[in-house]
């Protein structure tokens, strides 16, 4: 996220763009994005006469240009945003007919030129082709920001600073819990955060359980929650988790890759223990979150490494006897934890 943290800079300090293309599946920053841009530009009271909002699906790229060479009024800039921008369109589609046919040369001149006074904002959701003219010009003359989804620990320090801001702090499992459960990019991440803050209104720390409790445990949350009942001998607890995931309609396969990738993890968080590297150098060496491998240490004193090796066996017996059509998930996962808990 350190692009849109230089973006949000480059405002503060008054460094302004004639031309700005956000690109990308994080639709959020955009919207963010040109919210940093109104606050920054638009002086109050004023933002009907210097702010506009266009569809590039439905107006013609004159269209566009005759709202950007527009002169503010009373105030430095003017703020032009433009929605469903097809100009920079992958090279997979057929951008390049529509914009034939809707006045795009126009378009180009003005990049060539943009008018200062302005800042004309393109979004597009999704990945754009670097080859476009339009798209090489935006470069030159003004910003580009690709908006990627987050990674896993920027998205964990996100919340973490979100909830600073309502007073809250979050433990590293509600943490890791929120964000490998939500859904929707950032957007279904604040969804989810806003759920949680409500919830726990009256609590200083956010605890794993107040997460839970509002949240729907994504499947590697589930993975974790299944593996914890079986280190403590809970089967009955394990089986319901395995029920929550029918219930959810999610993929059994996909349950079984993630359940063998954290018992890979476990195997390997034991040999680069006794190798004598700390839990933050395992996680780089492993490429995993910090917060798998310290669940992996706590988890993997319960089981030695024979007993790792012979489960993941056992999935992989699971998974082909399934997609042979000789297992049902659901008596398979009971057998599985049955075993996993008593060790036979």
């Amino acid at each position: 996220m350190e692009y849109f943290r230089l973006f949000v800079k480059e405002i503060e300090q008054g460094q302004f763009y004639p031309v700005y293309l956000l690109h990308g599946e994080e639709v959020f920053l955009h919207r963010k994005a040109v919210e940093r841009l109104k606050e920054a530009l638009l002086p109050p009271g004023m933002e009907a006469f210097n702010y506009q909002q266009l569809d590039g699906d439905e107006i013609t790229a004159e269209h566009i240009v005759q709202a950007a060479q527009t002169h503010p009024v009373m105030a430095e800039r003017r703020l032009v945003v433009v929605k469903h921008a097809p100009y920079f369109g992958h090279p997979n589609n057929k951008d390049g007919e529509k914009l034939a046919r809707s006045g795009e040369k126009s378009l180009l001149r003005y990049l060539e030129h943009p008018v200062e006074s302005t800042s004309l904002v393109f979004l597009k959701n999704g990945a754009v082709d670097k080859r476009k003219k339009a798209y090489q010009l935006v470069s030159k003359v003004g910003k580009v920001m690709d908006c990627q989804p987050l990674r896993a620990a920027d998205a964990a320090k996100w919340v973490a600073r979100e909830g600073k801001k309502a007073g809250k702090r979050f433990t590293d499992t509600a943490l890791h819990t929120l964000v490998q459960s939500a859904r929707g990019g950032l957007q279904g991440l604040q969804n989810d955060l806003q759920k949680v803050l409500a919830y726990a209104a009256e609590k200083d720390t956010i605890d794993h359980n107040d997460v839970s409790a509002v949240v729907v445990p994504s499947v590697e949350t589930t993975v974790f929650q299944v593996i914890d009942a079986i280190v403590a001998g809970k089967g009955t607890q394990a089986l319901e988790g395995i029920d929550l995931l029918l219930e959810a309609k999610e993929s059994p396969f996909g349950f079984l890759s993630l359940l063998a990738r954290h018992l890979r993890i476990m195997l390997a968080v034991k040999e680069l223990r006794q190798a004598g590297l700390t839990p933050q150098e395992m996680a780089a060496r492993l490429k995993v979150h910090p917060f798998s491998v310290r669940k992996a240490l706590d988890q993997g004193r319960k089981f030695e490494r024979r007993r790792l090796i012979a489960l993941l066996e056992e999935i992989t017996e699971i998974d082909a006897g399934i997609k042979s059509g000789r297992q049902d998930f659901r008596p398979a996962m009971a057998d599985f934890i049955i075993k996993a808990s008593t060790g036979s």
